[in-house]
């Protein structure tokens, strides 16, 4: 992580480096614990998620999403610094929700307990990447509130999300990048011609309530993935066979496939994504709000020169490791760049969470949450 970014960051969320552990070196369950009683983070922590999810019921945000916080860990006994960074954003900003913390064992209990159905599929996945993506779908399709991945950063607390349109939607899909329209794309609005997308949907953070038909087609859309690639249908991306096996994960189960079934429901709808591509968003069938770049883009402003922090809901760090690089010089240019908007971001000298949390105490009181 770069330098500079790493000290507004931790000026923002109130702690010393000193508290982290060293790079390359992680922090136990416990060090994690003391760190967020440090600064008063004050969500609650469920390290069995399982049999959480079998005995309580979940209070619902504005929103109407469940007050749930799903993360996934390979060890959720030692935590890197970038995962401590996240966890305290996270359970500092929303102290009423529940923040569930799921390792590959879990993954597989949850299946087998909510979706059996789904584990020949999941069983099948080449990556453990590939695994907790079909994971991520399921878990939103059956017990929704939040997934994030454990290198972003909540910058405004959930249950102010979508306050600026009066709470209107209960299932929030971010834009993670606007490309140059494929001229193949035909009627879709969109192509996969040399890997490009009209619009790619991110799936870091997901929000929504269950059972929305977008999270839930997403086990069809990578059954049908995977039978394409074995007939050898599926387009493949040119160069290298580290390139050609990023692009697999990311066309199998990640933000292609998870495009594709956004923009399948979109056109479902009769809104194409180029109709959705405005300021604050657009809603859609009037239970789902399409959320521009500044949202979960990181910040990119797709819309705007100069995104403001009111405008960022989370961002993501991009220091997660399943991607192969293609040379040995580390961090990639996107990842830079998304970085320097999270530099940018953070100096503003702004308090709006807290105003608004405020505003909405004055107003209707605290609403109940986990405790």
């Amino acid at each position: 992580m770069e330098a500079e970014a790493l000290q507004h960051i931790l000026a923002w969320l109130g702690l010393r480096e000193s508290q982290l552990p060293r790079p390359g070196e992680t922090a136990s369950f416990d060090q994690l614990l003391a760190l967020l009683a440090g600064i008063g983070a004050s969500a609650r922590l469920v390290t069995d998620p399982v049999p959480f999810l079998a005995t309580e019921k979940p209070p619902l945000d504005r929103n109407g999403m469940p007050l749930l916080i799903h993360m996934t860990f390979k060890d959720k006994g030692a935590f890197a610094r970038h995962h401590m960074l996240s966890l305290a954003s996270w359970a500092k900003e929303n102290p009423d929700h529940a923040i569930l913390m799921y390792d590959d064992a879990d993954l597989h209990a949850y299946l087998s307990t909510y979706d059996p159905t789904v584990l020949s599929v999941y069983s099948g996945l080449k990556t453990a990447v590939e695994r907790s993506d079909l994971w991520r779908y399921v878990v939103m399709c059956k017990h929704g509130g939040v997934y994030t991945d454990a290198d972003t950063l909540c910058v405004r607390p959930i249950q102010e999300w979508n306050r600026e349109n009066h709470n209107d939607a209960e299932a929030l899909f971010g834009v993670e990048d606007v490309f140059a329209r494929d001229p193949g794309a035909g009627s879709s609005g969109w192509g996969v011609s040399s890997g490009r997308f009209g619009v790619q949907f991110e799936q870091w953070t997901l929000a929504g309530a269950p059972h929305h038909p977008v999270y839930c087609n997403m086990h069809g859309f990578i059954s049908q993935r995977i039978q394409q690639e074995a007939s050898a249908m599926s387009p493949t991306a040119p160069g290298t066979s580290t390139e050609s096996e990023n692009w697999s994960i990311l066309h199998r189960t990640g933000p292609h496939v998870w495009t594709d079934s956004v923009l399948n429901w979109m056109h479902g709808q009769g809104i194409g994504f180029h109709e959705a591509l405005v300021p604050g968003g657009r809603l859609v069938a009037n239970s789902t709000r399409i959320m521009p770049g500044e949202t979960f883009g990181c910040a990119a402003h797709f819309f705007s020169p100069a995104a403001r922090l009111e405008e960022v809901y989370a961002m993501h760090m991009f220091r997660g490791v399943w991607r192969k690089r293609l040379d040995s010089g580390g961090q990639d240019e996107a990842a830079r760049r998304k970085l320097t908007g999270i530099d940018r971001l953070l100096q503003q000298q702004q308090d709006v969470q807290q105003q608004h949390q405020q505003e909405e105490l004055q107003q209707s009181g605290r609403m109940v949450g986990f405790r």
